[in-house]
């Protein structure tokens, strides 16, 4: 009798707790979108700087077309100060992660940058509060 009660009360206690977080989930306010609709336009640009932001699921040709002219600009500064061969190794920095992740991504680069050791980078890309 003690099992059958106790298995009773587990079911009930699932049963609003499940209530519980359905009514919640209810109450939850809409997410809006990233970016104001119609506003999308602006995002692209950052500081005045265009062509900064590309989608990574896709090879555009004003994402190749900055690409190539970034490593011409580098090519002829190099030759300009009289250095030939090969560029030298480049830094590239890729964050992702969202919440809390993402505050652990930005508190380690201030930290990295106050310890005076933080490389510049190339390039820096990411997704989700990384980007």
């Amino acid at each position: 009798m003690i099992c059958k009660t106790r298995h009773v009360l587990a079911r009930l206690r699932f049963v609003q707790i499940a209530a519980l977080c359905l009514l919640v989930a209810a109450c939850m306010p809409t997410r809006l979108s990233a970016v104001p609709s119609g506003d999308e336009e602006l995002a692209i640009s950052v500081d005045g700087m265009s062509d900064v932001r590309f989608w990574g699921d896709e090879s555009t040709p004003a994402l190749i077309s900055e690409g190539m002219g970034a490593y011409n600009r580098e090519v002829a500064l190099r030759r300009a100060a009289g250095e030939r061969g090969l560029l030298p190794p480049s830094n590239f920095l890729a964050i992702s992660g969202g919440g809390e992740d993402g505050a652990f991504g930005a508190g380690l680069l201030v930290g990295w940058t106050a310890a005076g050791n933080r490389p510049s980078f190339k390039i820096v890309t990411g997704i989700s509060t990384g980007a």
